[in-house]
């Protein structure tokens, strides 16, 4: 099993809590303030746990950055989350969090070859409270750093990643299919838009997407194809992944 990281850090205007590091705050709400409405950010102790896996692999799916974030303070706050990794930047909230209450968040969702390999800083603020830590990312002797182009994967179905997806013709059909998952990531360091083609039999469709820096999308593609063997492509500027769809008849 991977390393976990999970630590914690209080936001507040106590002087102590062990294991973590005690960051000042001005003191929660007004004379003014209602009492049926959320106190601003900077108000209340917060404390932020992440739990991350310290370790991935280039060819692993993402990595999530799971939040418990808690209010110990006596009114209620507006908590704005946020995650900065390398050039990614991912912000969520504000989570309204009730005196002595806490709420889940999860961030990231990073692709490690949005990150590229080697080690990632990470930094998670959550109001006034914020957590650092380090995710490293491991590659195979051959992988090549990129800072453009695209990288194209097939995430469902599992059975076209190595063999041919196979759809059987039931009760007289003369057509069967069904629909590819890809997993698109960019290299580019800045927002692109761009075209991707997907390829099967006589049928083309074409969808455009935009991508944030480094990050990744998942478009899928529809199909439905009478009786034989098909090749698939999907292609995104020079970058493609193929494979195989075979449509077969029912056996007796």
């Amino acid at each position: 099993m991977a390393d976990r990281h999970r630590r914690s850090m209080l936001a507040s205007s106590a002087t102590l809590l062990t294991g973590s590091l005690v960051v000042p705050t001005s003191a929660v709400g007004t004379q003014d303030t209602n009492e049926d409405e959320t106190a601003d950010t900077s108000g209340g102790d917060i404390e932020v746990d992440v739990t991350v896996e310290e370790t991935t692999h280039i060819d692993d799916f993402t990595t999530e950055f799971e939040l418990c974030v808690r209010n110990y303070g006596d009114e209620a706050v507006s908590v704005p989350v946020s995650l900065e990794i390398g050039a990614i930047t991912d912000e969520e909230g504000p989570l309204e969090i009730g005196p002595g209450e806490s709420e889940d968040e999860t961030l990231g969702f990073v692709h490690p070859r949005s990150l590229g390999a080697g080690e990632h800083e990470w930094t998670i603020t959550a109001g006034g409270a914020t957590e650092t830590g380090t995710l490293v990312v491991e590659a195979d002797d051959d992988y090549e750093e990129r800072d453009e182009g695209f990288h194209l994967s097939l995430i469902s179905p599992k059975s076209g990643r190595d063999e041919p997806i196979v759809h059987t013709l039931y009760d007289g059909q003369e057509r069967s299919g069904g629909f590819l998952v890809l997993e698109i990531v960019s290299y580019h360091y800045e927002p692109v838009e761009r075209e991707v083609v997907f390829e099967v039999g006589d049928e083309t469709q074409r969808t455009r997407l935009e991508f944030e820096p480094r990050r990744h999308r998942q478009p899928y593609f529809a199909y439905k194809l009478e009786e034989g063997e098909y090749e698939w492509t999907a292609s995104i500027g020079d970058d493609s992944v193929s494979g195989q769809i075979h449509i077969v008849p029912e056996e007796c």
